[in-house]
């Protein structure tokens, strides 16, 4: 009996001991986990607060506690799949429970960053914008000092995404946050990126970007903050090459190649992605310095090391574009133009073959959104139906009309699922067409381009390499508008001026004209790529070909209307053999069709549903004194200001 009584004594002193260490037996108010400071974040901490909340199931406090996981395992213990997983969960509860505290509310300001930068580290663009977006929303009515952050990562995707204007417009914002600018860190990296934004060929303005990347450079070399010093240097090699300053080139290209070894970037992927680049950009040290073996060696190693990449974005695709046109160079400069021809061959095969798979991700999102929709549909069915049977089993009198109603309702949603489907189906149809139709050159073009580079190469290789980087610059300019409904005037006009060129050299007799009203701020207009390259192309085959001298092609571009209504008229004329000679001749070939002028009146159907507005394709004969004189085409362009 005493020997019973020692075991129950020692087992309840071992229940009060556990109880005790463990917390186990204190049940904690609102007020002390409201209260409870998990600073500094540590998994102890975490641990702690977790108790508490489990201590009481009416405790408020889970949308906190997942935030602050996410962001620990963002700063504290990277781990990337952690760290979605608990800041998913922490937006997921509080958007089901719509808990009644200030506390978790302002948690989402964690949960949101950690997703934004996470998302944005994985290169899951739309995904990390969306997040950046929404810690700003929670932040107007939480302001944080860390808001400079979510500027930054709203900039950061949409400087990926390439929105350049949207970018430069937060970095600037960025760039006036005295508090985001107090760290080295960021202010270096505002910065480079408003440099980066004037390098591109959208905003074009090299003295702008120039300034920004020595004041850059500059608060760098006074700075612990030297993990950017490569992209710098290498940014500054790149504007120096555009304009043709080859020694100034070469000189940054080898200080960037260096710091490389010395300061990486601190994320592992912008780290690799700048080695790549580094190295294509030694490529032309070494080409320029005359050391042929060596620079085709470390560009031909590069590229491979680019081809096998499983990313699929604009920087896997401006990385390629540089190095084939570093290899280009090396295999010209050997005299190697069979390489130099094979190699323009495949850039192309590869650059389709990047569009192809942008494509398909495209599509396969559609898909995605629309067995999404398509389950909500059933699950919507089958609640109905769930509550229909309970009724007919209440109501046996109203069986039949229930049998009816059921039936009927079964042919709308038959209808419906089937409407769905058919939508779906035409939808993918038409994007994938007009993906194509703006992104691809006419196999004809493409094919006479090509052997126009056997014939320079043969007879003229003096001008070879010119219209093959003009040629280049072309299908560059042609991929990357195809990404985007809308692209700058501006940018249209460069990749018209580049087709114009290339089919005058390859067209002897051949002159072009493109004339801008003097007021028209084609940096402040967008319209639809590869619009006006269909009409032109139709001038040039069915109208001046047709002619034993050729001609000239004419592009006007001039605004109609006013400031509240406001047209964006394109006109094209030549002096070729008229509209009406055209289409008598073309009506002799059984089975003719003027592809370009049905791909461009598609497109314009396609806007104008888009913009609530109609737009036609009008061509007329050029009729002077009686006598037709060639042919004019004109199309109010859908369009919108900056």
């Amino acid at each position: 009996m005493c020997l019973s009584i020692k075991t129950l004594l020692c087992a309840c002193i071992a229940i009060i001991y556990f109880n005790i260490s463990y917390g186990q037996g204190k049940v904690y108010s609102q007020q002390e986990v409201d209260s409870f400071s998990i600073r500094p974040l540590t998994a102890e901490k975490l641990a702690e607060f977790k108790t508490m909340l489990n201590s009481n199931d009416a405790l408020v406090g889970w949308v906190r506690y997942n935030s602050l996981k996410a962001y620990f395992y963002l700063s504290k213990n990277p781990n990337q799949d952690s760290t979605i997983y608990y800041a998913d969960k922490a937006v997921k509860f509080f958007k089901q429970n719509q808990p009644d505290n200030s506390l978790e509310e302002k948690s989402l300001l964690n949960a949101h960053f950690a997703l934004a930068r996470t998302y944005l580290d994985i290169k899951n663009y739309e995904a990390s914008l969306a997040n950046a977006q929404a810690f700003l929303e929670v932040e107007k009515k939480y302001p944080t000092p860390i808001r400079g952050y979510g500027v930054s990562l709203v900039a950061a995707n949409h400087l990926a995404l390439g929105n350049d204007s949207l970018s430069l417009s937060y970095y600037k914002t960025n760039a006036r946050d005295t508090i985001y600018m107090k760290s080295s860190r960021s202010r270096i990296t505002t910065l480079t990126r408003i440099g980066v934004l004037y390098t591109k060929d959208y905003l074009s303005i090299p003295d702008s970007a120039k300034t920004y990347f020595k004041r850059a450079l500059k608060e760098t070399k006074g700075s612990s903050y030297k993990n950017s010093l490569s992209v710098i240097l290498g940014n500054l090699g790149d504007l120096f090459k555009i304009e043709g300053s080859k020694d100034s080139a070469v000189y940054y290209y080898s200080k960037a190649y260096e710091a490389q070894k010395e300061y990486e970037p601190l994320q592992k992927n912008a780290a690799n992605e700048t080695k790549l680049f580094n190295d294509v950009n030694y490529g032309y040290v070494l080409l320029h310095k005359g050391k042929l073996v060596d620079a085709k060696r470390l560009l031909e190693k590069t590229l491979d090391t680019i081809l096998i990449s499983s990313q699929e974005d604009k920087n896997v695709r401006d990385l390629f574009l540089s190095a084939t046109e570093n290899l280009q160079m090396v295999y010209e400069r050997e005299g190697n133009y069979q390489k130099a021809t094979a190699l323009l061959e495949k850039k192309i095969k590869i650059l389709d073959s990047f569009n192809n798979k942008l494509l398909n991700q495209k599509l396969d999102e559609l898909e995605v959104s629309f067995q999404t929709k398509q389950k909500e549909q059933e699950i919507k069915t089958l609640t109905i139906e769930k509550e229909r049977a309970q009724l007919v089993s209440q109501r046996r009198l109203f069986i039949l009309i229930g049998s009816v109603l059921l039936f009927v309702v079964s042919l709308i949603m038959a209808y419906i699922l089937f409407n769905n489907k058919r939508l779906k189906d035409k939808y993918k149809k038409v994007s994938l067409e007009q993906q194509l139709l703006r992104t691809q050159m006419t196999p004809h073009f493409l094919f006479n381009a090509l052997n126009n580079v056997t014939v320079l190469h043969k007879k003229h290789p003096e001008k070879l390499s010119p219209f093959v980087m003009r040629l280049s610059k072309l299908l560059r300019l042609s991929l990357d508008n195809s990404r985007a409904e809308f692209v700058v005037l501006e940018q249209e006009i460069e990749a018209l001026e580049n087709y114009l060129a290339i089919q005058a050299s390859m067209h002897k007799g051949l002159t072009y004209d493109i004339h801008i009203e003097d007021h028209l701020e084609t940096d402040m207009l967008f319209v639809p790529p590869m619009l006006i390259q269909p009409i032109v192309e139709n001038a040039i085959l069915h109208g001046l070909l047709k002619k034993p001298d050729l001609g000239k092609v004419t592009v006007h571009l001039h605004l109609e209307g006013t400031d509240d209504n406001t047209n964006l008229v394109c006109s094209v004329i030549d002096d070729g053999i008229g509209i009406s000679v055209s289409k008598s001749k073309n009506s002799l070939i059984k089975g003719h069709k003027s592809v370009s002028t049905q791909v461009v009146n598609d497109r314009l159907k396609t806007y104008g549903k888009m913009l609530k507005k109609s737009f036609v394709l009008h061509a007329e004969d050029v009729v002077v004194n009686g006598e037709v004189m060639g042919t004019k085409a004109t199309v109010e362009l859908p369009h919108y200001f900056l």
